[in-house]
């Protein structure tokens, strides 16, 4: 039987029709027309003046029946329509009835699977009931080893505590003494390098008085060689004094020496008579004694005419100093004199009276009052310019950045349509799809049921789609129109920077031209993003025909299949029937076994048999152990990587947002390089205390940073602020050497 849905089918039962609607016209047409001329011929032979009213009657009656029968096809043909979509109807009646009857049946087939696999699993259940009751028992002996262990690990911790508390106690006494010994020192260099400031001071004062003394030294030289040539004579004359006075003393000695000998030399009369010769000699040497004595005299006399001689040189070096200054000052009123002299525009040599000069200079000074003026508006007018120009490149940067958001939005939109409408297509081939299966259907049966709910679903979906695609369409005008009033906004804005822009200003057209090249940029990465979306469509396009004709991505697509597919069903009884057949031999070698090792006698040998294989789960236990810590440790590995990646996304989140890169050289140690440093080199090193504290290593790069670390480190104790000071030093150095 052909389905009514087929369009030659159709057609032919149209033609069938039109051809039936047709003879029968012909034959009704056929009696009436004879009618008409009987009346005709009767109408002319009783009356000729009424045959003109009788023409029209009748052609008006043709009419009417013509009419008739046209409306009459009509019908018929809305009638076969009606006809062919009951039968499409109840074609889809009969399938989906199936449809039910054949879920119906796969239902049963799955409640049998689930009422034996809940068997199955209550076995399963008893066997690990068991294995739980031996586990709460290795459980406790554990918990037991596990409570002895924490008495001893208490034990430990509390001696490792106090051991730990007295070398914190310790480390902080030491850190104490430490930092008063910093500071101290600290104290004392400052004090050390005040003191050296001064010292460099009072050097080069004393430098320039050297200068200037040596000056006025040269100049008394000569007064002063006199004054030298008496020092030069009193000395000798003070070193001849001295060697008479040794001498006297030397003579007196011996005569002391001669005194006590003269004792002991009384008998001597040789030495009796040189007595009156050192008598004179001594007598001689007094005399020089006091001529000496009367040199010493002349020699302060002459000391205190150097005294006062110095001090007639400190006067004259004053009177040199002050007739310096005298000059100096007679320089520079020369110099203002020949100033004014300048300032004079009359030819004259001779200056101008003051109040002239002075009104010369009042007006001057308002000129240039006038000029300073002019020159602040004229600043502040470029400064306001400068301001609206950067206020219009803030709004330029703005607009563009709401610009690349609609963009982005309208790419959105337009990837969302483009979905849908991928979604229509598949939804309408799937109907189509559906149609074909229900026409199979209805060529098989036929059941004379109307069922209008189907139809009536498939259309309130296909007209819930066509108005998600209409209010989409209605979302991308708008953003398209918003799209456009922003570049308008743009352009806009583009011609008041152009407007507002100084023309002498040779920054701005380098902004300008700056602007230009990032607008061609733009147009550059528009193509190349019109491209990348073209071909994106077409890599869409050909997936879509992959996955028509079969295909699929495994790695965002899950083939299903059922669970009692006769593939698996089949795979499941052969899996029982190993189990079984595995049993039946355990049981049988071990039975065989028991019989070898007996020597064919044994009693009993089905319950020592068994006995045998109740041991074996033990060993089967095991396994499933072992499985299930290889299957743990799988699942730790896995946490690991994983780990092993988040944290490498935290570093490099870090790096991204706080600029220093994090790396751990040793335990406890923890290095920071910074994203701006010129060298891998330049690192940071911290270490953790054992109480938490966070302690700074010196570095190469650290001591190049010394006065941040005096400032933030030491002063005020804050790590964070010294980071955020690096960073912007090395940050405002790139743009330095980038500028």
């Amino acid at each position: 039987m052909e389905s009514p849905g087929d369009s030659t089918a159709v057609i032919r039962m149209r033609k069938d029709f039109d051809a039936f609607i047709l003879g029968s016209g012909s034959r009704i047409e056929q009696p009436s027309f004879r009618r008409n001329l009987d009346a005709e011929v009767f109408s002319n032979s009783k009356s000729k003046p009424r045959s003109e009213e009788k023409q029209t009657a009748s052609a008006r009656s043709i009419r009417d029946i013509l009419e008739m029968e046209k409306r009459q096809k009509q019908k018929d043909v809305e009638l076969l329509a009606t006809k062919s979509r009951l039968a499409e109807v109840e074609t889809q009646l009969t399938a989906t009835t199936t449809s039910k009857k054949r879920a119906r049946i796969e239902f049963e087939n799955d409640l049998i699977a689930v009422k034996s696999e809940k068997e199955r699993e209550l076995g399963q259940v008893s066997d690990l009931r068991s294995q739980i009751r031996q586990l709460k028992e290795s459980e406790k002996l554990a918990k037991a080893e596990l409570t002895e262990g924490r008495q001893e690990w208490k034990t430990i911790r509390l001696a490792l505590e106090a051991k730990l508390c007295s070398v914190q106690r310790e480390r902080l006494a030491s850190e104490h003494d430490i930092q008063k010994v910093k500071e101290e020192s600290w104290q004392q260099s400052m004090e050390l390098k005040q003191e050296a400031d001064c010292c460099l001071m009072q050097l080069r004062l004393t430098d320039t008085e050297l200068a200037e003394t040596k000056e006025q030294l040269n100049l008394q030289k000569r007064r002063v060689n006199d004054l030298t040539e008496q020092m030069e004579d009193f000395e000798l004359l003070k070193g001849r004094a001295r060697a008479a006075e040794d001498k006297v003393k030397e003579l007196e000695e011996q005569m002391t020496r001669q005194e006590e000998d003269a004792t002991v030399t009384r008998a001597l009369r040789a030495d009796i008579e040189k007595v009156p010769d050192l008598e004179k000699e001594v007598t001689r040497l007094r005399t020089e004694n006091e001529y000496w004595s009367q040199q010493k005299q002349n020699a302060l006399l002459l000391q205190e005419q150097l005294i006062s001689m110095q001090r007639k040189l400190e006067v004259a070096e004053k009177r040199c100093q002050a007739f310096t200054e005298l000059q100096v000052e007679h320089e520079d009123l020369k110099s203002r004199l020949q100033r004014w002299e300048a300032l004079d525009t009359s030819g004259s040599r001779r200056p101008q009276s003051p109040s002239e000069l002075s009104r010369r200079v009042t007006e001057l000074q308002a000129t240039e009052i006038l000029n300073l003026e002019e020159k602040g508006q004229l600043q502040s007018s470029i400064s306001a310019l400068e301001l609206r120009l950067r206020e219009a490149k803030e709004q330029q940067q703005k607009t563009q950045g709401e610009l690349a958001a609609q963009q982005m939005q309208v790419q959105q939109q337009n990837d969302l349509i483009k979905r849908l409408r991928r979604k229509l297509l598949l939804v309408t081939k799937e109907r189509d799809s559906f149609k074909r299966i229900l026409d199979s259907y209805e060529s098989e049966m036929t059941v004379q049921i109307q069922p209008n709910s189907r139809m009536k679903e498939l259309e309130e979906v296909l007209q819930g789609f066509q108005q998600h695609s209409a209010d989409l369409e209605s979302q991308l005008e708008q953003v398209s129109e918003q799209h456009r009033q922003a570049a308008a906004r743009c352009a806009q804005l583009e011609q008041q920077c152009q407007s507002s822009q100084p023309r002498s200003s040779s920054s701005v057209k380098a902004d300008l031209d700056k602007i230009g090249q990032l607008h061609e940029r733009v147009l550059e990465l528009e193509q190349e993003l019109k491209k990348l979306a073209e071909e994106k469509e077409v890599l869409e396009m050909r997936i879509e025909e992959r996955h028509l004709q079969g295909d699929y991505d495994p790695s965002r697509t899950k083939v299903l299949h059922f669970s009692m597919n006769p593939a698996a069903v089949a795979q499941r009884q052969r899996q029982q029937e190993v189990e079984r057949l595995t049993v039946e031999n355990e049981r049988l070698m071990a039975r065989v076994q028991l019989l070898e090792q007996s020597g064919g006698a044994v009693e009993d040998l089905t319950e020592q048999v068994e006995k045998q294989l109740e041991s074996v789960p033990e060993s089967k236990a095991i396994e499933e152990l072992k499985e299930q810590l290889a299957k743990e440790e799988l699942r730790k590995k896995r946490l690991v990587e994983a780990f092993k990646k988040t944290s490498q996304e935290f570093r490099e989140t870090c790096y991204q947002l706080l600029g220093y890169k994090i790396d751990i050289p040793c335990t406890g140690q923890y290095r920071l390089a910074n994203m701006y440093s010129e060298s891998p080199h330049d690192y940071l090193l911290f270490k953790q205390g054992e109480s938490g504290e966070i302690q700074m290593l010196e570095t190469d790069f650290s001591v190049r940073q010394q006065d941040n670390l005096d400032t933030y480190l030491q002063n005020r104790d804050s790590v964070p602020a010294l980071l955020s000071a690096i960073t912007l030093d090395l940050f405002n150095q790139q743009t330095m050497n980038l500028g």
